[in-house]
């Protein structure tokens, strides 16, 4: 099921699409006021319509908790797929990538470092597709930097259930970055505490039975 709390449905769409578009309705007005759908967008529309709101308002989407839609895929409409996935990937990406550099403004959300805010969006959508050590580092360093922002700029509108699933599901996001450092890179990309496994340590230090069990299978 999608997040119920409109808050915490905003910061998750920041990483994906947590909405289904043929279960929609939406007050025609709202989508006029944001000029409605991009036509320059083909295959990840919907996505970018969904981020143009919640970055304007966090409150403006909200699920329901149930499943209210069952969405049967013949033959014919799963080899379209096919065809249009890897454009609708890079047009994810990109919707999600402007989302999160909205949050700084649209300066480099990584002065410092050698990956670019796209490697790293993608990184933090698809962290097991990081192909060193220092893009998940980075990327891990990028996720409390959006966390800060996001909860800085809606101070005024979550409530405290929202403040709390947000970052639970930073800290979440966070493990999953330290676990996929381990797997691939193994341990010798455990190194100072500004990488993604230090972070994970340095924040959620009741974890460290995971992390042994996790070490132990490395």
């Amino acid at each position: 099921l999608p997040p119920t709390d409109t808050g915490f449905a905003a910061w998750s769409m920041l990483f994906s699409c947590t909405v289904s578009h043929p279960s929609v309705m939406f007050r025609k007005t709202c989508i006029k006021a944001i000029c409605g759908y991009e036509e320059s967008i083909q295959h990840a529309e919907d996505y970018h319509l969904w981020l143009k709101l919640t970055t304007q308002d966090c409150q403006s989407i909200r699920s329901l908790p149930d499943i209210g839609l069952w969405h049967r895929k013949h033959a014919l409409l799963r080899a379209k797929s096919v065809n249009k996935s890897q454009k609708q990937l890079e047009e994810t990406a990109a919707a999600s990538e402007q989302a999160m550099l909205q949050l700084f403004n649209h300066a480099n959300p990584n002065p410092m470092g050698h990956h670019s805010s796209h490697i790293l969006a993608a990184t933090l959508r698809k962290p097991d597709t990081a192909h060193s050590t220092s893009q998940l580092d980075e990327a891990a360093n990028l996720l409390l930097q959006l966390e800060i922002r996001f909860l800085k700029k809606w101070s005024a509108s979550l409530t405290e259930c929202e403040v709390e699933l947000i970052r639970l599901d930073c800290s979440e996001r966070l493990g999953e970055l330290a676990t996929v450092l381990v797997h691939k890179f193994g341990r010798a990309a455990m190194k100072g505490d500004k990488g993604a496994w230090g972070l994970w340590c340095v924040r959620c230090p009741e974890m460290n039975l995971e992390r042994i069990a996790l070490l132990c299978q490395t």
